[in-house]
């Protein structure tokens, strides 16, 4: 809860930065990250084209943000403890490669925030982050301020926004109000918010082996999820206020949530990447990989995930490490999952962490050539490799409707 007080010094150096590249005609930046550090960053410039974030080294949204101007773009790495970094490294070693190919030093237009003795990339500007984070924490630390700063937020704003008076030892309290109902309910689902991923992982953080609400994708059976709605939507419980209010309210509502749940939801968890399943077959445009859990004799994307939805009645997590504008349809999956199968089910894009416990389904697409995969879905995983985009995805979801 200290972030914000911590952060403040920031304000003069990141408005600094931001009017020396205004001048330089830079008024466009790519953030290159992981977890959920770049949500955090968008949710802080809500609806901000000239923020591009690149959290994923999945060629179409790389491809995508290097078409833009490259001459009015500056860099921002962005590397919270905890991830793996192999994709940030890759991506941003594509973009200065790109930057150096139109004639432009990379590094006088870098800005690169890391955790304390870690390895920066070249960059004229570092800035040290605090190494005890979990990524869904960043929104208030130099991980999502700076890229934010540096596209033209006002940080000494926003840390002033998120000093909202929500200390008081009041019944009231919609901190306390909120925190004891999330401790208290199955699932969670956020409605109508302007940051919703960013709200999500927070919620997610709450969430262990042993239980913790998750943030659902409309559960059709079972325990009704608590629906919290902002600025008037129907809900069971309404909030209001911009998007830096709301992270401040949510991440201090979760920490209270995980106080009477016995959890620490700001525990980064130990680093490194879970190991990628074997290719079991291909199914058309489709690799499948899963252990070895999976039935000999399967060798469709249907039988697979029945196979997966056999090995246990809980929840569900669907992950896609996709361009979450070209593979938009992808998000659909997880509420059609929902809808026929009655399980509680949760969607992140890549390079959000799925809910702690459960079944996890991973959508990935080709990475860039020195890239890393991405991290594996665990043991009971089920990860479907798109070798092409538009057919995978409509494989896909042909499986997903014979549920």
């Amino acid at each position: 809860m200290a972030a914000p007080r911590l952060a403040r010094p920031l304000g003069g150096q990141l408005a600094g930065l931001h009017a020396e590249f205004r001048a330089e005609g830079i008024v466009r930046t790519l953030a290159v990250t992981a977890g959920a550090a770049g949500f955090n960053a968008e949710a802080l410039v809500p609806g901000e084209p000239r923020l591009i974030v690149l959290d994923t080294p999945d060629t179409v949204r790389v491809a995508d943000a290097l078409a833009g101007d490259l001459d009015a773009t500056a860099l921002v790495v962005a590397v919270p403890p905890g991830v793996d970094r192999g994709g940030i490294d890759a991506v941003t070693a594509a973009v200065q490669s790109a930057l150096r190919a139109e004639g432009i030093d990379p590094r006088p237009r870098t800005v690169a925030v890391v955790p304390p003795g870690a390895q920066a990339p070249r960059a004229m500007t570092v800035v040290e982050g605090p190494g005890d984070v979990h990524d869904a924490w960043t929104a208030f630390t130099p991980y999502a301020l700076v890229p934010a700063g540096v596209t033209g937020a006002d940080a000494r704003e926003l840390l002033g926004g998120a000093a909202a008076p929500f200390d008081a030892d009041d019944p009231d309290n919609p901190v306390l109000v909120l925190g004891a109902l999330l401790a208290a309910a199955p699932a969670v689902e956020i409605v109508d918010a302007p940051a919703p991923e960013a709200l999500e992982q927070l919620v997610g953080t709450l969430v262990t082996a042993a239980g913790g609400p998750r943030p659902v994708h409309r559960p059709v059976r079972g325990a009704a999820p608590l629906t919290i709605g902002v600025d008037g939507a129907a809900a069971d419980v309404r909030v209001a206020g911009d998007p830096a209010g709301l992270l401040h309210l949510f991440q201090r509502a979760v920490a209270v949530a995980g106080h009477l749940l016995g959890v620490d939801p700001t525990d980064p968890g130990p680093p490194g990447a879970a190991a990628v399943p074997p290719l079991a077959f291909r199914d058309g445009d489709v690799d499948v990989h899963a252990g070895d859990w999976l039935p000999a004799d399967a060798g469709t994307v249907d039988d697979a995930l029945r196979a997966l939805l056999a090995r246990s009645p809980g929840p569900l997590a669907v992950a896609a490490h996709l361009d979450r504008d070209a593979d938009a349809s992808a998000a659909v999956l997880a509420d059609e999952i929902a809808r026929r199968t009655g399980r509680t089910t949760t969607f992140t894009w890549a390079p959000g962490r799925p809910p702690a416990g459960g079944l996890a389904v991973q959508l990935v697409g080709d990475v860039l050539q020195d890239g890393p995969a991405p991290p594996g879905p665990g043991p009971d995983g089920l990860r479907l490799h798109l070798r092409d985009r538009l057919t995978g995805l409509v494989t896909v979801a042909r499986a997903v409707q014979r549920l």
